[in-house]
């Protein structure tokens, strides 16, 4: 069996094995998503009265009051939720924020309250780009698309000062 390639650190001081960069660049990957995730969310949750901030996203995400008040701003709707903050009302607010998502048909492959509880990184990051994808990216699309459909002004003006229904040459 060949041995794994070795590479130079950045310093210059040692050498990394393959196995090793690849657990550097995954730990580079994730701490970018988390940043990257917790920007969005804030910037979201700021809409929420009261406004919350994620200063942690693994370790807010999964008190599930920050969940809650994330779907409520998308969606535009009151969620239930059980206050306080011991770990059996964390997992019934998360319970409610799946149940919400699977709701409107939202796939959730290999989500679970456990995973959430336990602030299982990629599970959470996983469920954030779930959310993200559904509710902003969607909209977006959506917007594009009604636009799309819509005819511009100058269509628009060109069609009704035409004599005829047929379009201009």
């Amino acid at each position: 069996m060949a041995a794994s390639p070795v590479l130079p650190t950045e310093d210059g001081e040692g050498f990394l094995g393959i196995d090793d960069l690849h657990f550097s660049l995954q730990a580079e990957q994730e701490d970018t998503q988390k940043k990257t995730f917790t920007c969005w969310i804030n910037s979201q949750l700021a809409k929420h009265t009261p406004p919350s901030v994620v200063s942690d996203l693994f370790a807010d995400i999964k008190k599930g009051h920050v969940l809650l008040d994330l779907l409520e701003v998308l969606s535009g709707q009151q969620l239930p939720r059980d206050k306080g903050s011991n770990t059996f009302q964390c997992r019934i607010n998360i319970e409610h924020a799946l149940t919400f998502l699977k709701n409107r048909s939202i796939k959730l492959i290999n989500i679970h309250v456990a995973d959430i509880v336990e602030g299982n990184p990629s599970i959470i990051l996983g469920l954030i780009w779930t959310i993200i994808l559904h509710f902003h990216i969607e909209k977006l699309a959506q917007t594009l698309s009604c636009d799309y459909n819509q005819p511009s002004p100058e269509v628009v003006s060109v069609a009704a000062s035409s004599p005829t229904s047929s379009p201009p040459t």
